[in-house]
């Protein structure tokens, strides 16, 4: 993935992102867009039509290369958003929500929130 102004002057690759491989493919899908939040701490990553964000792992000299394959399994924090696909993703401005579409419906998933809910101990049995 390279972030670059316009002229081209400031390019530099920070992370590759791989995704499962189709039927009978022996390599693995490859990121069709990396767009690294404000923060630059993560990344959304399209893969076909399905988002994930990424955390940026800081690896000096060279792109680090994750795989979501398995979300859960993956060597750093990744988790999958879409579950019918997406078209358009952004970040906002916050570096803590990510917008997309399918078709005409807008879709915002705000990080910090589903992090709380992640991470809340389940409810007592009475």
């Amino acid at each position: 993935m390279a972030i670059s102004r316009w002229d081209g002057t400031d390019r530099q690759e920070h992370l590759q992102v791989t995704g499962g491989s189709t039927p009978g493919a022996s390599n693995p899908l490859q990121a069709s867009l990396i767009l690294m939040a404000p923060h630059g701490d993560k990344a959304l990553v399209q893969i076909v039509n399905e988002l994930y964000v990424v955390t940026v792992p800081p690896v000096p000299g060279r792109a680090a290369t994750i795989s979501v394959s398995n979300p859960d399994e993956a060597a750093f924090p990744s988790t999958k958003l879409t579950d019918i696909g997406a078209q358009f993703p952004t970040w906002h401005a916050d570096g803590r929500t990510v917008h997309w579409s399918i078709g005409a419906s807008h879709f915002a998933y705000d990080l910090d929130a589903a992090d709380s809910l992640d991470t809340q101990p389940p409810e007592e049995a009475e």
